[in-house]
């Protein structure tokens, strides 16, 4: 089937990405996504295709840190911020990070962990786009405490099961929202 064929199975309409607001925002971050999974008329553009994220980052609000195994990021200011926007290059690399105000933009390289971090009282909003119809996305600090084994977790941090167990409780019930920062806007219940 060509190109051509694929794009006449879709309505025009299916070829607008639209992220409605969700009702309610979870603690930090809210990520609304647009990938082919979502929206098959993705699928008929050439190549490997593009895909979407609106996220609303609230007050204090951390998108923690993740990876992208299968496309570099870029993400565009659209209300509210500067948001801090930060990857690690690989071992012995670097930390970079940078102030992003609203109609800027900043790129993060595909599989490098990266972040975002509104340090401010107020809402912020970006759109992260990407090269790939489906980037993925590992969640680090949870991934790493649910899926590798304690025998691995008691080498590589030196820590005991009790230690391990504390920091996977932490990680569980972590509000995605700066403290520090939530107690200078006056955010009652992450303080």
């Amino acid at each position: 089937m060509t190109v051509m064929m694929q794009r006449a199975q879709f309505d025009v309409g299916d070829f607008v990405l639209d992220f409605p607001r969700p009702p309610e925002l979870m603690d930090g971050v809210t990520v609304v996504g647009e990938f082919v999974d979502m929206n098959p008329s993705l699928a008929t553009l050439r190549g490997e295709g593009i895909s979407q994220a609106l996220a609303i980052l609230e007050p204090c609000g951390v998108n923690p840190p993740h990876v992208h195994p299968g496309s570099d990021e870029l993400a565009l200011v659209m209300e509210g911020g500067p948001i801090t926007s930060g990857f690690i290059e690989e071992n012995n690399g670097r930390i970079l990070m940078v102030d992003v105000k609203k109609g800027e933009s900043c790129f993060q390289p595909q599989g490098l962990m990266n972040f975002q971090f509104n340090d401010n009282c107020e809402e912020a909003t970006f759109v992260a786009s990407f090269r790939e119809r489906d980037p993925g996305v590992t969640t680090i600090a949870s991934n790493f405490f649910k899926f590798v084994p304690p025998g691995v977790l008691r080498a590589a941090l030196g820590l005991n099961d009790d230690e391990i167990h504390k920091l996977q409780q932490s990680v569980d019930g972590a509000k995605n929202v700066d403290p520090v920062c939530a107690k200078r806007c006056k955010l009652e219940g992450y303080y």
